[in-house]
């Protein structure tokens, strides 16, 4: 029932990676249960609107978003880590 509420009362952030590494980066991104994060990751370009205009061809890409609107792209974990904290 809390993450019913936190979602009733916050907007979650929506966290996308996209390009060669994302595997590895999504394991270590949510590797701690964050119940406010919804999540998306691609190893390539797909047609799908959450990856449109994101995907970046030989580099992984990590983008923050809440309420559709994103932050400065990131390249390392520790940069996201900070953007949600």
């Amino acid at each position: 029932w809390a993450s019913v509420m936190l979602w009733l009362t916050q907007s979650p952030y929506e966290l996308v990676v996209t390009g060669l590494n994302t595997d590895k980066l999504s394991m270590e991104l949510l590797n701690n249960y964050r119940p406010d994060i919804v999540f998306a990751g691609s190893v390539k370009d797909k047609g799908i609107p959450i990856f449109e205009k994101r995907y970046v061809k030989d580099q992984t890409i990590i983008y923050v978003c809440k309420n559709n609107v994103c932050k400065q792209p990131v390249l390392t974990i520790n940069e996201a880590k900070k953007i949600l904290q």
